[in-house]
């Protein structure tokens, strides 16, 4: 609807409701599908409209909010994430398939959110960055894959205005020459790529 009839007042009275709806529902939700549901919500919206799907004016209230959340899904805290939940499947490989979801669910908001701010992203990452870079050395193979391609396409968002490059292009080279799986040395071969291009265009 954004895409065909860009921003009038009836676009952006919708973007508001949805925005309020999803900031409103994503602190106690409990079930793991309707957060993940609502993440690839902000996702959709953050890539298409940029920073009114989370955002009007200068009001970070909601930004706030969503990112507070975004914290405690990466931590593996956020209540859909809680072994009380009858939603969680019972079987194990179901359950680390589901948490894995949500995980790269977080992370796309979080690339999506790059996109949207660009330079301005850098003061958003820095309180996610300990947490996110951590992950980088999970024992799970995809967890790494998944971070370090999130990674690289937060550089890429931020663009020559990322304050974190030299930073970096360390735990992308470390990865690249140490990491056991091709897979997770691809990504991080990406990210490396996309750090020289950023410092070339800085030139």
């Amino acid at each position: 609807m954004y895409k065909v009839h860009g921003e009038t007042p009836v676009t952006v009275e919708l973007i508001k409701t949805v925005r309020n709806i999803t900031t409103t529902i994503l602190p106690d939700e409990f079930d793991l599908h309707m957060v993940i549901t609502c993440l690839d919500v902000l996702f959709d919206y953050l890539k298409s409209i940029g920073k009114l799907a989370i955002m009007e004016g200068t009001d970070s209230t909601q930004l706030e909010s969503v990112c507070a959340q975004l914290m405690l899904i990466l931590k593996g805290e956020h209540p859909c994430q809680s072994e009380d939940d009858d939603d969680v499947p019972d079987d194990e490989a179901d359950a680390s398939e589901t948490e894995a979801v949500i995980y790269d669910s977080a992370l796309e908001v979080l690339v999506s959110l790059s996109i949207a701010f660009g330079g301005e992203f850098a003061r958003i990452f820095q309180s996610f960055k300990d947490v996110i870079l951590a992950q980088v050395n999970s024992k799970s193979k995809n967890k790494r894959i998944s971070t370090l391609g999130s990674l690289a396409e937060m550089c890429n968002g931020m663009k020559t205005e990322n304050p974190f490059v030299t930073e970096m292009l360390q735990v992308f080279v470390n990865k690249l020459t140490d990491d056991k799986s091709s897979e997770v040395r691809g990504n991080a071969a990406y990210g490396v790529g996309i750090v020289i291009d950023i410092e070339d265009r800085r030139r």
